[in-house]
């Protein structure tokens, strides 16, 4: 028996051991402390982080299950499938299997959160508790390696960062993508991409600022706030637009005084676009360096977006297969990826794995409307409006940049939380089956 495969049967044993003997929300505060650092080990697959989410999936699946359903995951489950049948006619087989678990894993997160609610109405403020240290060290090494590009440059040659990254990830960070951390008008942290590192920390920002809103804790206010900071300093102009408008829309959503219909939440989300771009062009008038910045970014989305019309014509049902992409526009642009869920479901897997993407989209997006149209307290409105918030961001940055559905791996189970909080105040099956299993007298659990 080789060396690596001792390693993976010790790694999954000592995960199925700790799953045992803990609860839900146990589970989900290591994984929120595993999940930017990732910790790679030599000879293991896949980081620990990602090892802990497989065993989170599996704990979800042979153990006790939620009261209610969970918005997305029949959808979800059928993405994974999409996926496994695409890999008939994929290239790249192993990419293939790898989104595939990233599936399961957010499976996994989403069910164990519903659990979490269910059981323990301080679950929110215990799991953001535990990310708290490695977000704030993110926010930190972004504002360090960007104020010093030559320690960022230092940190990527050195072998600590191959625990961090791993060595595929610090072969990236000196490649000719164009989106690098090792420009020094951009930083990422533990990312070896600042735009995914800037989408990680304005997700955080915005849960952090939902456990403040209920909790009152100065310092829950300053890690949103420092998180706030360290999206800016990270470079990325998707991230500076985005941080000027989900805020504003968790406001809007916040003080609203009418019903929080399906209308108005959509009218809210076709606004943010010209927002975003309004930002964005007033960032850019004012900041000479960073227009520039922009107009090469979008020249590159530009180029990518050309080929795709191309691209479909050829392969419409089917399309790329995993691995095809990149043989198909390498000698384009240059290893760039699709920068676009969309597009990327199409490369990967064809129109199905695009129709279950938007149907995920909706279906989240549905149970986010149902939520703030129970109308919480007021606290509680403000931290859902927070959560909405981080939705919206995710999806938006998703729409120009190089991350899914559930953000990327580091970012996956900030994202879970806030969507499991989303989908659970949402779901009328599941406020029934707790109401009933309650006195009356009781508090909700839930509570943000």
């Amino acid at each position: 028996m080789s060396a690596a495969t001792v390693l993976m049967l010790a790694a999954a044993g000592l995960a199925g051991l700790v799953m045992i003997g803990s609860s839900p929300v146990v589970r989900l505060c290591i994984a929120s402390a595993l999940a930017i650092p990732q910790i790679y080990l030599p000879g293991l697959p896949l980081p620990i982080a990602q090892w802990w989410l497989l065993a989170i999936f599996v704990a979800a699946v042979l153990g006790p299950r939620p009261k209610g359903r969970v918005a997305g995951v029949a959808t979800l489950f059928g993405l994974a499938g999409a996926y496994v049948l695409s890999l008939l006619w994929s290239i790249d087989r192993a990419e293939g299997v790898g989104y595939v678990l990233r599936i399961l894993m957010f499976v996994g997160v989403l069910v164990t959160v519903r659990i979490a609610l269910e059981r323990d109405e301080a679950w929110f403020a215990k799991v953001m508790r535990w990310a708290s240290p490695v977000v704030v060290t993110q926010a930190l090494l972004v504002l360090v390696f960007r104020l010093q590009p030559a320690l960022e440059a230092a940190f990527f040659q050195s072998g600590v960062s191959r625990i961090f990254v791993g060595p595929a990830g610090q072969g990236q960070s000196f490649s000719d993508l164009g989106n690098n951390i090792v420009d020094p008008d951009k930083a990422g942290g533990f990312f070896v991409n600042a735009n995914v590192a800037s989408m990680a920390l304005g997700v955080a920002m915005l849960l952090f600022f939902a456990v403040w809103v209920r909790k009152r804790s100065r310092v829950h206010l300053v890690v949103a706030g420092l998180c706030l900071v360290a999206v800016w300093a990270t470079g990325s102009k998707t991230g500076l637009a985005l941080s000027v408008a989900t805020p504003v829309l968790a406001v809007l959503l916040r003080t609203s005084r009418e019903r929080v219909d399906s209308g108005r939440f959509g009218l809210v989300l076709t606004l943010l676009a010209p927002a975003v771009l309004g930002s964005s062009y007033l960032l850019a008038d004012r900041l000479a360096e960073l227009q520039d910045a922009s107009g090469v970014s979008f020249g590159e989305r530009e180029r990518i977006w050309s080929l795709v019309h191309l691209l479909f014509n050829q392969h419409p049902l089917l399309g790329l297969g995993f691995g095809g992409w990149y043989s198909e526009t390498s000698s384009v642009l240059q290893g760039l990826p699709p920068h676009n869920i969309f597009v990327a479901a199409w490369a990967s897997s064809g129109l199905l794995a695009v129709v279950l993407t938007f149907t995920f989209i909706v279906v989240v997006t549905r149970a986010a409307w149902m939520t703030l149209d129970r109308r919480r307290s007021d606290s509680r409105l403000a931290a859902y409006a927070a959560c909405a918030a981080a939705w919206v961001w995710v999806i938006a940055h998703g729409m120009g940049d190089n991350t899914a559905i559930f953000g990327d791996s580091r970012s996956m189970v900030m994202v879970g939380v806030a969507l499991g909080l989303l989908t659970y105040g949402g779901s009328v099956d599941a406020e029934e089956s707790v109401t009933r299993s309650r006195p009356a007298s009781s508090p909700r659990p839930g509570a943000a």
